[in-house]
């Protein structure tokens, strides 16, 4: 078995904190930028939220920023749970395109979407913050910002998902919310 395998990051496992409650060897190695693909959050969650989602546009000028994580293979199947393996996502590999290269790295991509749904605004605050803790371009991070969210309809699992440790970047976070849903290749 492999001694390290990477991961690329383009969702709530952006947030560094998040990812290593699911896997606790990851580690950032790289930024990179997958092209020819776009960001939505149409993937279909179990709370029936809007989650993270890539989806291949065969056009070059598209792309979505994440990050790329060193990670225990041993651990993989705590994140495929995590991630809803089979059901949620199937995981893919492809070429991320970093300052060192490309890197060949796994991805997970929905397999249930709807176009009709947002993320809520504590998921939106994950990825959000993420990409300013993974020092990602500025107008991405201004996209990602302008995304629709929407208020969590259950009180707990909004408190349990809130980011304690970072309420300055969330208010940030969570500043700019267009009232209507908004790619961030536009």
């Amino acid at each position: 078995m492999a001694s390290s395998v990477h991961y690329f990051a383009y969702g709530s496992n952006l947030y560094r904190a998040r990812l290593q409650q699911r896997v606790p060897s990851a580690t950032v190695i790289s930024q990179g930028q997958l092209l020819g693909y776009r960001l939505r959050f149409n993937k279909i969650g179990l709370d029936g939220s809007g989650k993270g989602n890539i989806e291949a546009t065969g056009c070059s000028e598209d792309s979505v920023w994440g990050a790329i994580f060193q990670l225990d293979p041993t651990e993989l199947p705590a994140l495929d749970r995590a991630e809803s393996l089979g059901v949620g996502y199937a995981r893919h590999p492809l070429k991320v395109v970093t300052p060192q290269g490309n890197i060949t790295a796994f991805t997970y991509i929905a397999l249930l979407k709807d176009n009709a749904l947002s993320p809520f605004h504590w998921y939106k605050a994950y990825v959000v913050v993420g990409a300013m803790n993974q020092g990602l371009p500025t107008a991405y991070i201004h996209g990602l910002r302008a995304v629709l969210s929407v208020p969590d309809p259950d009180a707990q699992r909004c408190r349990q998902n809130t980011l304690r440790s970072d309420i300055a970047q969330l208010h940030q976070a969570l500043m700019l919310n267009d009232s209507h849903p908004t790619s961030i290749n536009d």
